[in-house]
Formats: C-alpha cells, structure tokens, sequence
C-alpha cells in the first residue's frame, strides 16, 4: 500500500534507494516496478493523500484479460471510456463487465455522445499507453460521468495507464477522487456487440470500449 509521501504513509525510504531498488528488480524480474504508472495519475494519488495498492499482472489488452490475469473480479475493474459530443470530450466511467448503453446516457445527460478513435485518445491520455486508460479524467481535464453500479462494492480496480497494472483503493477513496463526476446509471451487463449501433458512431466496438479503454 502506498499513501502520500511514502509507504503506509510515512516518510519512507529516500526517493534514490528506492530508485536503485526499483531498477534492480525490473532488471531482475523483466518487470516494471511495482509502483510504476502513469506519471500524472501516481502524482494525483500522492498529492491526494490517497492510500493505493499498485497489482502487478501479465500484460493484457482488453478488461476482460486484466480482470482475468489481475484476478480480481471483473465488476470491480474499473473501465474508462472516452465519449464527445459538439460540447466536448467526457470521460465515461463503468465496470469492465458492462457496456455503454448511449440511449441511456443521452437520456441522464441530454448529450448524443459518440466514441473517440484510439489515436484521438492517446492524444488526451498522452502519458499512458495506448488503450490503458485511468478512470481520473479530471486529472487530463476531461470532465467524467460515473456508472452508479461501481458504488456497491467495497474496493475498486482502475487502470495505471500501462498493460501490466491496476491500483486498487478502497471505494471510499475512489469517490473522494471522483468528487467532481456526474453520476448516473447508463451501463449494461455483458460485452459490446457489433449489433448495437448506438456503441458504434465513430470508432470500432474493439478498439474504443473492449480493448481501447481497458
């Protein structure tokens, strides 16, 4: 567990061994360290005060894979999902075992929103990897709606902005940080499918919500 200015919260080891360690072991192990993310999500936590456990797994490339290769269950996998409309970019946030239903968000939002192509995302998310991104989109500005169904678990799973990691928070923690998401119920259980075309406006089911947003 990690917390503000070092581990579990106190002041911790200085910044250069844990430097030196953090090297020996990727080198070691053919790993990142265990605390390695996106650069602007680690800085939020931190400066937050926010306690998270970094979860090192296999690399993957779609939610379902993480879930599976992270083993934590699949409806605590935070998915993000990058949407826009003429008023602008919004980030939506939901479990990885659901999809968007976009007649559902456009009756809680009054916005007909529509997928952002892969290499459009990657542009907003410019320190993450490609299709990993993070669930705090205020931290790249971009304002971000909530599925109420993430609230009825006790911890919560977001992306680090790679492939080889999740942080886990406490749900408490992860609405402290979502303080300023809309929320609202516009998720359906399963995958995406080719059929809906609602999901499909401007970008590929596979490569936008499935493998996109990880």
């Amino acid at each position: 567990m990690v917390r503000g200015k070092g581990w579990n919260g106190d002041a911790g080891p200085a910044a250069g061994s844990i430097r030196g360690m953090a090297e020996a072991r990727k080198q070691r192990e053919g790993w990142t360290n265990m605390i390695d993310m996106a650069p602007r999500l680690r800085q939020h936590l931190v400066t937050m005060e926010v306690p998270f456990a970094p979860k090192r797994h296999r690399p993957t490339s779609t939610a379902s894979e993480t879930a599976e290769a992270a083993h934590v269950p699949g409806a605590k996998l935070v998915k993000a999902v990058l949407v826009r409309d003429g008023q602008g970019l919004l980030l939506a946030v939901l479990a990885s075992t659901h999809h968007i239903d976009f007649d559902l968000l456009k009756r809680a939002l009054g916005r007909q929103l529509e997928l952002v192509p892969e290499p459009e995302i990657s542009d907003v998310f410019f320190d993450c990897a490609e299709g990993a991104v993070p669930a705090f989109g205020a931290v790249y500005g971009v304002p971000v709606v909530m599925d109420t169904a993430l609230l009825g678990h006790d911890e919560l799973f977001v992306e680090a902005g790679d492939h080889r990691h999740v942080v886990g928070l406490k749900t408490k923690d992860f609405i402290r940080l979502m303080r300023h998401a809309r929320r609202a119920s516009f998720a359906v259980a399963g995958p995406v499918h080719a059929s809906e075309p609602a999901a499909e406006p401007s970008a590929p089911h596979t490569t936008s919500e499935e493998v996109g947003n990880a």
